[in-house]
């Protein structure tokens, strides 16, 4: 096939070029072909390594890390003769922080820039790309061009590495870009000195790779010198002596003054079995190094000679001119018009990103809104495609929870309709004047064509309806999608008005599910791997749901990327969330190497200030508010800074919303966080605090004192007191504190056993604690169908008591496991008083168990008792508080080691139990404990108290049944693991042989038995119910 342009390939200049380019083209037809691309394909957007080391040699002399003219000379010498030394020199003298930073900041690519090359690079028949430039231009050509992102992956990823080996890579839609010697957005991990060189090829699993990747694809490099010595002695020795036919290609620059011969062409050929396509390489005028220009022509040329079609350069490319405005007079694209590469970097611009620079994002999701019947009957809500939103003609309301995404639905919308041809605008309804003629002046101002959308951002039925009929009057807009954060079911009726100028349909936007998590995870960890990807997102549902912070995009993406960052991160509360979240995002890469206003100045500022609000009563506050508390901050400081930058990059990460010229912490906890950690670090200040109970005013106050201050014994002295106040009152009003019916309850052999072991217990139940008229007169209340005056002041009463007790205890608990220092003394006196609280919930739960027995759910102290029991009609009323009873003290002790079981306290625990004399319920808990929090010496202790318990009592099976649940879904090291084992085994030597204290040969013979017949994964958790 004749080439379109034979010029181009200046066969008087590279004689070969011509053979070796139909060559490739042929090879481009028939086969999949793995692009490796070198710098040449950045240039000129991203400086080659001679000019990135001149301009790195030129910040050392102007920074006086090299003022030696020798050394200087010597230098400027190495950047072609010896650049990879060069580099590491430049590294000592400059510091590894200025001289990494220096090099992200010139690579990583703020502006989505990209060049022609990339752009023809992204049309090759591939799905996959392997680089070492620490650029993303490809994936950014890559978005702009085929209208979705490509994977960015790194030679740490092993998983991803493994994929390319296995050839699954190359079998996918998805496009992967590879960067081989890593990206700008890890600056510590790129290859730049010979350091990183001899550490990174000296590893077999990456040289391997390569070796692999040569041996098993066709490669085309392209914008390759073959002058890196690592890369090139690694080809030559893969390829040189390889029993195989394949042979590669590659595109490779050749300065001007330097002849290639037919010999030069030969010696590629036997070193690599590389077949060169040679482009000159004229000098920069400006730089004075080698110009990559003529690369771009080879490429198109190739698209073209291949019957690919060479897409034009979109306005993100920096070598090409942007395009005139494409918009007809109808106000649609033409067929052929690109995807608005301004649309897609206004998608994401306000999104979070991974450590290599890509956007987190999941797509949408959207539902028709569901009615009480369909609610009633556990219907599944209907989706709606988001290409039925853009493709219709159908105006929407789309109604959503706060912080769920609405705005950057309103961008992939219009990113979206401008993709398939339509004119759209996206606006915010609160910006807008609700007079027709001012909004003619702003849409003319636009230049909105006929027939356009627009998408309203802020939509509020009641606040913008005289907005929308003039909006609807202009005649401009073919139909309107609204976005709505306050749209109410009632509000329905209000659209439903024949007065209304136009109809919609209702939509939702739902929140985060499984899967969307999954994909997050994915891209954060940059993995495939199955079993991390669960293991995440298993972590991030418990962790986030059970301390009550809600699945937004913005707290799943927060959390996983604390969890990739720190890997065995263990969080105790929302505290330590939000402490690395807020520390991670106003920390910048200067911040390491120059004396700045680093993160911790700006916690301290923001921290001083919510102090300033808080004293005001204040929540909300002015730009002016925040200029001027600056102002006086710096003089009495003395120190600057941009106080207008500090506030946009609050805004920025999220740490703060505005709504008009009001702003606000984006959640309270925010607020909290920096109120408690000003609290925190003025110790006069605290005790104020604690004398005026400020400290329980504000929620999580206590929670980031108690996590933030280098001793925290004053604060829980303080809500040790409180606690024990309210649990005293509660004691001496209700109950009496021996009230355990489950004392004497014997292990049932069987179940007729159990019939007359109970009468006994029930009749305990029903007569209660001694002295208890009043909590009698709450459970009649409760079981009873009406309610007398008298009865609701009782159980107000009972209410306004028990939410004291739940509120001090929660409070205590909270700041028992943060602090990172306690007093011996305070710490145990607070947990006695901890577990205390405990054994109340217990009483309640046994003494109200004929309430929750005939109930779906009661409760009590932060405790839902669920009853999940499905029980026949036929069972009876005994029975099924039989069931209940003999599950609440498991029940109850799961919360506490859930809530408690931290390996801070177990000291404590352990100091408690040698000390003590419990019985019943109250040694169970401490039991339950010991194991979770794992005490040095645990195993000894709880083997004491197995021995000391009663071998048939009723809490040796539920101490059966904690042991096996440690076991079953604890983490436990392998050690462990045979401890638990071993403490199962004897209960069972207790049960079986009939002995109180069975000896060592004894339980290591039931021990083994149970090993033999597959007992501890057979029985598993069911287990301790036999």
């Amino acid at each position: 096939m004749p080439l379109a342009d034979e010029s181009l390939l200046r066969e008087d200049a590279f004689p070969g070029n011509i053979q070796a380019f139909t060559a490739l083209s042929n090879e481009m037809r028939s086969s999949k072909i793995v692009p490796f691309v070198g710098a040449g394909a950045s240039a000129p957007a991203y400086p080659t390594w001679p000019s990135l080391l001149s301009k790195l040699l030129e910040k050392a002399q102007l920074d006086g890390f090299i003022t030696d003219i020798g050394e200087v000379a010597l230098c400027r010498s190495q950047i072609i003769s010896d650049p990879l030394e060069l580099a590491s020199t430049l590294e000592r003298r400059m510091t590894k922080s200025v001289f990494r930073s220096f090099i992200a900041d010139i690579f990583r690519n703020s502006n989505a820039h990209y060049t022609a090359s990339h752009s023809n690079l992204c049309k090759l028949p591939t799905s996959a790309f392997i680089t070492t430039n620490y650029d993303d231009g490809l994936e950014v050509a890559y978005a702009a061009s085929c209208q979705k992102s490509a994977f960015q992956a790194r030679a740490t990823d092993r998983s991803e590495l493994a994929r390319w080996t296995q050839g699954d890579v190359f079998s996918t839609e998805r496009t992967t870009v590879l960067h081989w010697h890593g990206t700008a957005a890890d600056p510590d991990g790129m290859m730049l000195t010979s350091d990183d060189y001899d550490q990174f090829y000296s590893d077999s699993h990456n040289t391997n790779f390569i070796r692999h990747l040569l041996a098993s694809r066709q490669v085309l490099f392209i914008g390759f010198s073959f002058n890196d010595p690592f890369l090139s002695r690694l080809a030559e020795g893969s390829m040189r002596s390889a029993q195989t036919g394949q042979r590669h290609f590659a595109f490779i620059g050749r300065p001007t003054d330097q002849p290639t011969t037919p010999l030069i062409r030969e010696q590629f050929m036997r070193k690599y079995r590389i077949s060169p396509i040679f482009y000159a390489l004229n000098k920069d005028a400006l730089t004075g190094f080698s110009s990559h220009e003529s690369l771009q022509p080879l490429l198109e040329l190739l698209l073209s000679n291949t019957g690919i079609y060479a897409p034009h350069i979109a306005p993100g490319a920096t070598d090409a001119p942007a395009e005139s405005s494409p918009f007809t007079n109808s106000g649609r694209l033409p067929a052929n018009a690109p995807l608005a590469a301004h649309d897609l970097r206004d998608l994401g611009d306000d999104l979070l990103m991974t450590r290599s620079g890509r956007p987190l994002y999941v797509d949408p999701r959207l539902t028709k809104p569901m009615n009480a019947s369909q609610y009633e009957t556990n219907q599944h809500p209907i989706p709606i495609l988001l290409s039925e939103v853009v493709g219709g003609k159908t105006s929407y309301l789309i109604s959503c929870r706060p912080e769920h995404g609405a705005t950057t639905l309103c961008r992939r919308l219009r990113l979206d309709l401008t993709n398939s041809g339509s004119f759209c605008l996206v606006k915010d309804a609160n910006s807008l004047p609700a007079y027709q003629a001012k909004l003619m002046k702003e849409f003319n101002g636009s230049k909105t064509p006929p027939g356009a959308v627009l998408i309203l951002d802020n939509f509020s039925i009641e606040r913008h309806e005289r907005l929308i009929r003039e909006l609807h009057g202009l005649s401009i807009f073919s139909r309107f999608i609204l976005v709505s954060h306050s749209f109410r079911t009632g509000d329905e009726s209000m659209l439903r008005d024949p007065d209304f100028p136009f109809e919609l349909e209702l939509a939702e936007l739902e929140g985060l599910h499984r899967q969307d998590i999954r994909t997050l995870t994915a891209s954060v960890f940059e993995t495939s791997d199955s079993n991390i990807i669960s293991s995440v997102v298993d972590r991030v549902y418990s962790d986030l749901l059970s301390l009550c912070i809600p699945l937004t995009p913005t707290n799943v993406i927060m959390y996983i990327t604390i969890l990739y960052k720190e890997g065995d991160f263990q969080p105790l509360n929302r505290v330590q969330i939000m402490e690395r979240y807020i520390q991670q995002v106003l920390t910048r890469p200067s911040n390491d190497y120059i004396d700045s206003f680093n993160s911790r100045n700006k916690i301290d500022l923001v921290g001083s200030f919510v102090f300033r609000l808080f004293s005001q009563q204040k929540s909300l506050f002015t730009k002016a508010e925040w200029s001027a508390f600056c102002e006086e901050w710096m003089n009495e400081a003395l120190i600057q800074f941009d106080s207008l930058a500090i506030l946009t990059e609050l805004l920025d990460s999220k740490i703060l919303c505005s709504v008009e010229s009001t702003y606000g912490f984006r959640y309270r906890l925010f607020y909290s966080y920096f109120l408690g950690r000003h609290v925190s670090d003025r110790p006069a200040l605290l005790a104020d605090f604690l004398r005026s109970d400020s400290h329980m005013d504000t929620d999580g106050l206590v929670d980031v004192i108690s996590g933030t201050s280098v001793d925290s014994t004053e604060l829980i002295v303080d809500l040790t007191h409180k606690l024990r106040s309210s649990l005293d009152e509660f004691k001496d009003r209700y109950f009496d504190e021996r009230f355990d019916p489950l004392l004497d309850f014997q292990w049932p052999i069987n179940t007729s056993e159990e019939r007359a072991l109970w009468d006994p217990i029930n009749r305990a139940i029903e007569a209660g604690p001694t002295s208890a008229s009043e909590i009698d007169n709450v459970k009649r209340s409760l079981l009873s169908e009406r309610r007398t005056h008298d009865q609701t002041v009782v159980i107000r009463r009972f209410d306004r008591m028990k939410q004291a007790l739940a509120r001090m205890q929660r409070a205590l608990i909270d700041a028992l496991v943060n602090s990172s220092y306690v007093s011996g003394h305070a710490k145990r006196t607070a947990v006695e008083c901890v577990l205390e609280s405990y054994e109340a919930v217990f009483q309640i739960a046994l003494f109200f168990s004929p309430v929750i027995a005939t109930s779906r759910i009661f409760a009590w102290n932060g405790i839902a008792f669920l009853n999940e029991m499905n029980f026949e009609e036929s069972v009876g009323i005994d029975e099924r508080i039989y069931e209940v009873v003999c599950a609440t003290p498991n029940t109850i002790t799961s919360k506490a080691i859930d809530d408690i079981g931290t390996r801070k306290l177990s000291e404590a625990f352990k100091k408690i139990v040698e000390d003590g004399k419990d019985v019943g319920f109250s040694l169970l808990l401490k039991y339950a404990l010991i194991l979770r929090s794992k005490a040095n010496d645990w195993p000894r202790i709880a083997e004491s108290v197995i021995t000391d318990t009663n071998r048939n009592s009723f809490y040796m099976r539920a101490m059966l049944f904690v042991t096996f649940d440690q076991l079953q879904t604890g983490v436990n090291s392998l050690r462990e693991r045979q401890d638990l084992k071993r403490l199962i085994a004897l209960i069972q030597a207790k049960r079986e042989l009939r002995k109180d204290a069975p000896g060592a040969k004894a339980v290591n013979g039931v021990l083994r038995s149970m090993e033999e017949s597959d007992y501890f994964r057979e029985q598993g958790n069911s287990s301790a119910e036999h």
